[in-house]
C-alpha cells in the first residue's frame, strides 16, 4: 500500500505531507504567511482540515478526508532544530484511518536548509505499520522556495524523489496567494519500476485570522506520469485547513 508521509519542510521540519497541495507538508504550507505570526515559546502548532480527495504522492486514496495534526519544533543548538509531529486522518466514506508519527532534525547553513528524519505509519484498517526515513534540501531561488526530498520505504525497499517549488504574493496585509508545483520520480516505490511518478500543481489562499491562526483554502491538480498512469487519472481536488500556533 502506498502511504501518506510528512515532508521535511524547510521552514518547519515535518510540519505537515507531500509537497503537493493537501494535508501534511504542502507547497502551500511551506510558504510564509503574509506576515509572520507572533512567536510563542511553546513552539506547538495544532492544525485540522478537510480535503475533497486524499491524494498522496500522486495516488488517490479516496474521497472526503478529515484530518488533524499536532507539531512541535524547538531550537536545540545554533541553526539546529528538532521537530516532532503526529497526524491522524480518516476517510468519511471508507473504512480508512491512519496515524503518522515523525521526528526529525533540520540544520541551516547560509541559504541552505538540510533535513533528516524518521516517519512511522499506522494503518488501523489493515493492522499494519510501516517505517520510512527521509532527507531534504531546501533553499530560496529569488522569490521561489525550492525543496528536494528523498524518502526510503523499508516495507518495499523502494524510494521516492520529489522536487517542489512554491512562492507567495501578498494580496492584502492578511491575505496572500500561494501557487506551488512538484514533480516526482519513483524508484521501485510500490510500482516495480523506475520512472516518473506524477506532476502536481496547487493554488492556496492563506488568510491570517489572528497573530496565531491561519485559514488556508486551496485548489490543486494531479497529473500521473508513467510509473502510475495505468492505475491513476488526472484530477482536480481541493480543501481547507486551519492552523493555530501556541
Amino acid at each position: 500500500m502506498m502511504k501518506k508521509t510528512l515532508i521535511l519542510n524547510t521552514a518547519a521540519l515535518f510540519a505537515a505531507t507531500s509537497l503537493v497541495a493537501g494535508p501534511k507538508g504542502t507547497v502551500i504550507d511551506s510558504v510564509p504567511a503574509p506576515y509572520e505570526p507572533v512567536s510563542d515559546e511553546l513552539g506547538f502548532e495544532l492544525s485540522a482540515g478537510y480535503d475533497t480527495t486524499y491524494i498522496f504522492r500522486g495516488v488517490d486514496f479516496g474521497d472526503h478526508l478529515v484530518w488533524v495534526g499536532l507539531d512541535w519544533e524547538t531550537e536545540v543548538a545554533q541553526d539546529l532544530s528538532l521537530g516532532l509531529g503526529a497526524w491522524y486522518g480518516s476517510l468519511a466514506e471508507d473504512p480508512y484511518t491512519e496515524l503518522t508519527l515523525d521526528a526529525g532534525l533540520s540544520y541551516t547553513v547560509g541559504a541552505l536548509t538540510f533535513g533528516a528524519g524518521y516517519t512511522h505509519y499506522f494503518f488501523f484498517q489493515d493492522d499494519a505499520d510501516v517505517p520510512e526515513v527521509g532527507a531534504t534540501l531546501g533553499f530560496e531561488a529569488g522569490p521561489l522556495d525550492v525543496e528536494l526530498g528523498y524518502f526510503y520505504d523499508f516495507e518495499v525497499e523502494g524510494s521516492y524523489l520529489e522536487l517542489a517549488i512554491g512562492t507567495e504574493f501578498a494580496l492584502t496585509e492578511r491575505v496572500a496567494l500561494a501557487p506551488g508545483a512538484a514533480v516526482a520520480y519513483n524508484f521501485d516505490y510500490y510500482t516495480g519500476t523506475n520512472d516518473w511518478n506524477h506532476i502536481g500543481v496547487s493554488l492556496g489562499l492563506p488568510i491570517t485570522l489572528t497573530s496565531t491562526a491561519t485559514l488556508t483554502p486551496y485548489i490543486a491538480a494531479n497529473f500521473p506520469l508513467d510509473a502510475i498512469s495505468s492505475t491513476e487519472k488526472d484530477q482536480v481536488y481541493g480543501g481547507v485547513s486551519l492552523s493555530v500556533s501556541f
